[in-house]
């Protein structure tokens, strides 16, 4: 594989060479030899199709493996090598261009390609290098909620009730990912208080003391099937009422947004929720997470993750 590619090298070179002289509209391309003649065009192309084709067709060995990766190393070269092919061509036409119009002389071209060439290597070394910080931060984003998802599944995996097992969960994701406000809500008859939370202030717990609808008179409402009424997003969740065509909604049953802000302005045609309180919006939670808790196939209560960042 490495040997094909290697005498490959040489077929593709002279090649690309033959076809840049066209584009610079240089002699044709000689050898020192009175039987020399010019490469035709199409020649040349067929030639450079092959010299791709035998690099391409095993991308997984030889040269091409690093090319081909999708490593970082594979991601930079498949970014630079484009961009100083065309930058060096380009700029080697402008010079000769400007030369045969008399503009500028062969010293001035020298020197307007090596400057051309600095230029715009260091322009593009500077936006890779914001690229490059950008995946280098995915990487260690990545990296930490793979080091958490470990975490978190060790201490699922502990003996003893889910009722203790599932707060130390949460608290590792309250300190790991650094949300505000996390807490679990589970079933307590018709209503659905909160079993464990931290972050939440008093007055948001007193508000969200019950989820249940009641009436003018200040019974419990009940829907057509007599499950009792839950009010606002929390009661969508852990009823299992959510819309899957709503983009908030997951198919798992969970809502979940970076903004919360905009559902200030939802119409009340366009949103499903029962009476809505938005007091996570109230205390400025702008990130919001409702994970239905189930136990086979009924839903039993519900995580909820709340940060004040957006994102």
């Amino acid at each position: 594989c490495l040997f094909s590619q290697i005498l490959a090298l040489p077929v593709g070179i002279i090649s690309i060479l033959t076809v840049i002289g066209y584009f610079y509209e240089a002699p044709p391309l000689m050898l020192g030899l009175d039987l020399s003649t010019a490469m035709a065009l199409h020649t040349m192309l067929l030639f450079i199709a092959l010299f791709f084709g035998i690099l391409c067709c095993r991308p997984g060995c030889g040269i091409m493996t690093l090319v081909s990766s999708d490593a970082i190393g594979g991601k930079l070269i498949r970014r630079i090598f484009p961009f100083v092919f065309l930058v060096l061509i380009t700029l080697g036409w402008v010079k000769l261009w400007g030369e045969k119009a008399g503009i500028i002389s062969n010293e001035f071209g020298i020197s307007f390609v090596v400057v051309g060439n600095l230029t715009f290597m260091l322009l593009y070394v500077y936006i890779l290098s914001f690229w490059l910080d950008k995946a280098d931060s995915e990487r260690e984003q990545a990296e930490t909620y793979r080091e958490m998802g470990s975490e978190v599944l060790q201490v699922l995996n502990e003996p003893g009730p889910s009722s203790d097992l599932i707060p130390r969960a949460l608290k590792i994701l309250k300190t790991r990912i650094g949300f505000d406000a996390v807490g679990m809500r589970l079933r307590d008859g018709d209503e659905c208080p909160y079993f464990f939370q931290e972050g939440f202030t008093q007055d948001f717990l007193l508000a969200e003391k019950t989820l249940i609808e009641r009436g003018a008179d200040g019974g419990v409402c009940r829907d057509k099937d007599g499950n009792v009424s839950l009010e606002c997003t929390c009661g969508l969740v852990i009823s299992g009422k959510i819309d899957l065509a709503h983009p908030l909604f997951t198919r798992g049953g969970s809502f979940w947004t970076n903004d919360s802000f905009p559902l200030l302005d939802l119409p009340s045609d366009q949103d499903p929720r029962l009476h809505p309180r938005i007091q996570c919006i109230h205390q400025g939670y702008a990130s919001v997470a409702l994970v239905p808790i189930r136990v086979k196939d009924r839903i039993i209560g519900l995580s909820h993750l709340n940060g004040r960042h957006k994102g």
